[in-house]
C-alpha cells in the first residue's frame, strides 16, 4: 500500500519543514535559550513564546480596583484555552517533543504528504483531521465520507501543516494548542521513538473541547 499510495500522490510537493528542505538546522534548535523575556510569540516554526513568567508587575498582584481586574482578564484571553499554569506545562513539555519529532522526521525522511500515507497506514488520518478541524475550523476542508486513500493522506499532511503555521495576532494559547497537536500527530508516527509526557494530551483534550 506504502509504494501505491506514494507513487499516486507524487512527493514532489512542499516540505513540511522547510529548514530540511533547505539544509537548515530547525528552528527549534534556534529558539530563544530557557528564561529569555520575549515580547510576543515568535512568528517562525520555532515554538510559540510569551512573556516571561514574571512579567507580572506589583501593582497587578495587589490591585484589586477596574484596571486589575481587566488585565486579569487581558491575561486570562491571552492564555486561553489554558491557565497560565497550565500554558507553561504545555510549553515546557512542547520543546522536548518538538527536538525529537524533527530529528525523527528528519531521519526517517519523512516530508510532505508521506506523512498523511503514514497516518494513513496507522489508521490515525481520520483522528487527525478530526481534531485538527476543531482547532482550524473553515480553514481545513471537509472530504466525503468515501473519499479515496490518496485524498485522506494529502488532508491528513494538509491538517498538520495549518497548525504548524504561525498565525499573527492569534492568542499565544491558541497558537499553542495548534502547535502542540501538530507535535502530537507527528509523534504518532515517530511511536516510541518520541514518548509524549504524562500531562500533554490531558492539556490537549482540554483544548479540543
Amino acid at each position: 500500500m506504502t509504494v501505491m499510495l506514494v507513487a499516486s500522490l507524487g512527493l514532489s510537493g512542499c516540505s513540511l519543514w522547510p529548514w530540511h528542505k533547505h539544509h537548515q538546522a530547525s528552528p527549534i534548535e534556534a529558539a530563544p535559550a530557557a528564561g529569555a523575556t520575549v515580547a510576543e510569540p515568535s512568528l517562525s516554526w520555532a515554538p510559540p513564546q510569551g512573556p516571561a513568567a514574571s512579567a507580572a508587575t506589583p501593582q497587578a498582584a495587589v490591585d484589586d480596583g477596574p484596571s486589575a481586574v481587566n488585565a486579569s482578564a487581558s491575561e486570562a484571553a491571552r492564555y486561553a484555552p489554558f491557565t497560565h499554569d497550565e500554558w507553561q506545562r504545555l510549553m515546557a513539555a512542547y520543546g522536548p517533543l518538538a527536538q525529537c519529532t524533527d530529528r525523527y522526521m528528519a531521519s526517517a525522511g519523512i516530508n510532505g504528504q508521506l506523512l498523511g500515507v503514514n497516518l494513513v497506514q496507522l489508521q490515525k488520518d481520520a483522528q487527525v483531521i478530526g481534531e485538527a478541524r476543531r482547532l482550524l475550523g473553515d480553514a481545513l476542508p471537509m472530504l466525503p465520507a468515501q473519499a479515496p486513500l490518496e485524498a485522506k493522506a494529502e488532508l491528513a499532511s494538509k491538517a498538520v501543516w495549518l497548525l504548524m503555521q504561525d498565525s499573527p495576532g492569534l492568542p499565544w494559547g491558541q497558537m499553542l494548542a495548534r502547535k502542540a497537536l501538530a507535535r502530537y500527530d507527528l509523534a504518532l508516527v515517530a511511536g516510541p521513538a518520541c514518548p509524549l509526557d504524562s500531562g500533554y494530551h490531558s492539556l490537549l483534550t482540554k483544548a479540543l473541547h
